[in-house]
């Protein structure tokens, strides 16, 4: 499952947007927002869905059979003082759980569903997160995983809840250094607490700004992949075993003088690097695990950039404007956070690159003004929006620019449909056999609907 955080590639031209609903299922949230709930996973043995959703007092479970038709449901009373709805895993016999966590996350328990008896059952987990410190959780292939720290020992751990089990592992950093931007020493504990963790999904749509984060982790068959970027100098990657724990070290050494800041992304077999100085950008594709180079393009101020896309800029939603040439583009990325985005569908990839920073509103800036002239002070608070310098290409499968062949993606689709439909409410998506399916709460017709999402266009 993935939540909702789209920033949607944008290309010039009208598309077709459709939808189609697959399954609903009638449910009501009562009053009080803050504690309403909705997940939805898919059993990947059986394809079946589930859908979850809780408010302040009830709870209900929801079945979708594997030819996603509405099979079943069953009211259960919320478990008590447990807060949050984490996430849902299955049993060895493909029963669905429901995880909750209380407040301070203290206890961990689950809601067991039997769809044939109609009957729930309450498992407590002999785990606390009290000491812990909880950098990342993610669900993957059909378990949910919470990367931690454990605050007495400093031990980073994985925690995998899968059906009745719960198993901890100690990720052992301690044979590898560390060094912050500034090239002191630190510890990998100190920079997921400086700069999170965001998660890159290898067979989705992954947003472009969390492609610019400086630190990103993927799952890959059995590996748990985790990538530095915060030293310009080089691009750290370890890739985790997930059956025995060995930890492999992977550095790739910047090649461009006077880097400033670098970033990277992994993609099919293949990893982009991408380095900023104050003349010039490059953008390195090469093979992950031979570090063999592919393909190599450098976008230099004062030349010709060497794709045919238009430099954009773009504050909070705003329409994108041009930039005027590649010395305004490079002068413009120099106070951004830079990131790429990788999506490929039909041998093409849909591709962007650029950086993103957050900027106060041009409306916050003149209220500030007016207040200190008053004599009564300015304060901008956190009224910050985002805004990203970028260029959108389409890349072939050698990685040359190709100036057709564009089509709308899924993720264009669901954020249009999203955005002009009101009564949407707690959405998120995952991929189903071929398409996609959006799982949403409709406010105005009460039920939890599935949706299908498709890539190309919809006539």
């Amino acid at each position: 499952m993935k939540k909702m955080f789209i920033t949607c590639f944008l290309l010039i031209g009208f598309i077709f947007y459709g939808q189609v609903t697959l399954a609903d299922a009638s449910f009501e949230f009562k009053r009080n927002t803050d504690y309403h709930q909705l997940i939805t996973q898919m059993n990947p043995d059986t394809h079946e869905i589930f859908s979850f959703a809780a408010d302040k007092e009830q709870f209900i479970g929801i079945k979708f059979n594997s030819a996603i038709f509405f099979s079943d449901s069953i009211v259960s009373k919320k478990p008590f003082n447990f807060r949050f709805l984490l996430g849902c895993g299955f049993s060895s016999d493909q029963k669905p759980i429901a995880y909750w966590a209380t407040e301070d996350f203290e206890k961990i328990t689950g809601v067991e569903f039997d769809f044939i008896s109609h009957t729930t059952k309450t498992i407590l987990y002999p785990i606390s997160f009290k000491n812990y410190t909880i950098f990342t959780q993610f669900y993957e292939n059909g378990s949910l995983y919470f990367i931690t720290e454990q605050k007495t020992s400093k031990e980073i751990q994985l925690v995998k809840l899968t059906g009745h089990e719960i198993l901890i592992n100690t990720l052992n950093f301690t044979s590898f250094t560390f060094e912050n931007a500034s090239k002191n020493k630190t510890t990998l504990n100190d920079l997921f607490d400086l700069y999170g963790l965001a998660k890159i999904d290898l067979n989705a749509f992954n947003s472009f700004l969390e492609g610019a984060n400086p630190i990103k982790y993927y799952v890959r068959n059995d590996s748990l992949i985790i990538s530095l970027n915060h030293n310009p100098s080089k691009t750290q990657i370890y890739t985790i075993d997930l059956k025995s724990f060995e930890i492999k070290e992977n550095n790739f050494i910047a090649n461009l003088a006077s880097v400033t800041q670098s970033n990277s992304l992994l993609f099919d077999k293949n990893i982009v690097i991408l380095s900023l100085n104050e003349e010039e950008l490059d953008i390195q594709i090469l093979d992950f695990e031979t570090k063999k180079n592919i393909k190599k393009y450098k976008i230099i101020e004062d030349s010709i950039s060497p794709f045919t896309a238009n430099f954009l800029v773009q504050t909070e939603n705003n329409s994108p404007k041009k930039i005027k040439n590649s010395k305004q583009f490079i002068s413009k990325l120099a106070s951004t956070r830079l990131g790429a985005s990788f999506y490929k569908h039909n041998n093409t990839y849909y591709v962007t690159f650029g950086g993103t920073k957050d900027v106060v509103r041009n409306s916050d800036i003149l209220m500030n003004i007016g207040l200190e002239m008053a004599g009564v002070g300015g304060n901008y608070g956190n009224n910050y929006i985002p805004q990203n310098v970028f260029f959108d290409v389409l890349l072939d499968t050698n990685f040359n620019e190709k100036e057709t062949g564009y089509q709308p993606l899924y993720i264009d689709k669901i954020a249009r449909f999203t955005s002009q439909n009101r009564f949407v409410n707690y959405e998120s998506y995952f991929p189903y056999k071929k398409f996609y399916i959006l799982s949403y709460y409709d406010s105005k017709t009460k039920e939890i609907i599935l949706s299908k999402f498709t890539n190309g266009y919809d006539y």
